[in-house]
């Protein structure tokens, strides 16, 4: 746990949080809001399915772009660890993502397969960029500051959502084909969004070295260490690295020393081998995490935890609209009034959670907040027998007024559940880790969002969408058992 780092400037905070408020154009802009109403309902259209193609085409393009994120986050973070060089792979994927949003716009209906591939594109380098921010967490400040960092970051996306969503919504108009001529423009507008929002992030946002510090030969080298603890001794799987970053070589006899070694020709030039060896190491890296797991409860119970939390989470951001629309019956007004105020709320509830979390606890504040997402899911259930047994008392409420009453609490624990998940991960990951924990954490992200759509989707097509809902009570039940069981040390 990291208790003795100072806290960076303010202006450096600023810029990793600016990376949330960036990337929210593309979430709300692409993922909810537009685009995807876009494409199911204009660019595949009703061939006669009442939009099923359209909406199946739409789940596996978002759910291969979280497979891809499984599938390469945990190796991706290793290497970022083993070079010390988080914001080339960072940049690398904002430009990805703005690459492929900005191509949207060519993307008009009947070119299906073009949609899906730029949103399995886009989708990845998003995701894969959620990732590397966190990443960063740690070296922001001391362990005791957490909570309130990563709550401003959901805090400020939360907002930048709002933000390009307004905009979005004024000046590019309504999802039809009649307005398609504008509407296309939604993919470069979250692409400038989300590249101009971010360059605080770039140019204040500093990589700092945290594997082991070593002088050798007259110059700084770098080495990660995997098991070997005596002064000196590299184990089998430990990689020397220039100060640049730059693989030298790879120790092959277990217990070398440096001293064994000769010295390169020349201080300051390094014997480059290829990038075989760095994955190799990367590789070997994140099977040692994965076999570590065992030995490591605390993390093991609490990667559970955030599965099924997450789960649970990805099921209402996905289905709150859908859910609003064809079992509460809601009106346009209340639908656009539930968007602003949940925002809004949201943005309060990371701001204040946050700063909770840093005087009761991370851990506590999550678990509280899993009890809310319990009630709250309950209540959406029971929303039109709540609204008749208040009509029965005299109240003269609709169901939509009840809905738009329980998301506004649900709202409140939107991003501080999150936020606390990213902050528990940093006091979990040893500091010369860091990038690896937080690629397993994504990992559990896209899991999730697998697991929780896939299931709730199967789920409403044998039991409809009312009685599916109480799937995400049981996660965040889940969630809660084995966040109890979670011990910070």
């Amino acid at each position: 746990m990291n208790s003795s780092r100072r806290r960076a400037p303010k202006k450096e905070i600023f810029g990793w949080a600016m990376f949330d408020f960036a990337n929210q154009a593309y979430t709300l802009l692409i993922v909810t809001v537009i685009f995807g109403d876009l494409f199911t309902r204009v660019i595949v259209g009703d061939r006669g399915d009442d939009y099923r193609l359209g909406n199946l085409l739409w789940s596996l393009s978002l759910a291969v772009g979280y497979l891809l994120v499984v599938l390469s986050a945990p190796l991706l973070g290793a290497v970022m660890d083993l070079l010390g060089r988080r914001k080339r792979f960072l940049l690398a994927s904002c430009l990805l993502n703005v690459a492929a949003t900005g191509l949207l716009y060519l993307v008009v209906p009947g070119y299906i397969w073009l949609g899906v591939v730029l949103i399995v594109i886009s989708n990845y380098a998003y995701s894969l960029g959620e990732v590397i921010i966190a990443g960063y967490l740690p070296d922001l400040g001391p362990a005791a500051d957490y909570g309130k960092i990563s709550g401003l970051g959901w805090a400020l996306g939360y907002l930048g959502g709002l933000v390009a969503t307004g905009f979005a919504l004024v000046f590019l108009g309504e999802v039809s084909s009649e307005n398609f001529a504008r509407i296309r423009w939604v993919g470069p507008f979250a692409a400038a969004f989300f590249l101009l929002a971010a360059l605080p992030t770039f140019f204040w946002l500093r990589d700092r070295v945290t594997v082991q510090q070593h002088r050798t030969f007259g110059r700084s080298a770098r080495l990660e260490y995997t098991g070997c603890e005596a002064p000196g001794c590299l184990p089998e799987s430990a990689a020397l690295l220039n100060g640049y970053g730059t693989l030298n070589r790879q120790v092959s006899a277990p217990g070398e020393r440096l001293r064994d070694r000769p010295p390169p020709a020349a201080a300051g030039t390094a014997q480059v081998v290829g990038g075989s060896v760095l994955l190799a190491a990367a590789r070997e890296r994140v099977a040692t995490t994965l076999a570590g797991l065992a030995t490591r409860p605390d993390l093991s119970l609490f990667l559970f935890s955030t599965l099924c939390a997450m789960a649970g989470i990805y099921i209402v951001v996905a289905f709150t609209f859908i859910y609003g629309a064809q079992v509460v019956g809601w009106d346009e007004r209340i639908r656009v009034l539930t968007f602003v105020l949940v925002q809004l709320t949201a943005i309060v509830g990371a701001l204040f959670f946050g700063w909770l979390q840093d005087r009761a606890g991370a851990l506590r504040i999550y678990n509280f907040t899993l009890l809310i997402w319990i009630g709250a899911v309950l209540l959406i259930w029971q929303t039109p027998a709540i609204a008749a047994g208040l009509n029965g008392l005299g109240w003269s409420w609709q169901p939509q007024h009840v809905f738009l009453m329980v998301a506004l609490v649900a709202g409140l624990c939107l991003g501080a559940t999150q936020s606390a998940t990213r902050a528990i991960i940093g006091l979990l990951a040893p500091p010369e880790r860091v990038a690896e924990f937080y690629g397993f954490w994504g990992l559990v992200y896209k899991l999730a969002a697998i697991i929780g759509l896939g299931g709730v989707g199967l789920l409403q097509s044998l039991v409809g969408l009312r009685q599916a809902v109480l799937l995400c009570a049981l996660f965040f039940v889940l969630a809660l058992l084995a966040g109890r069981r979670v011990v910070l040390r």
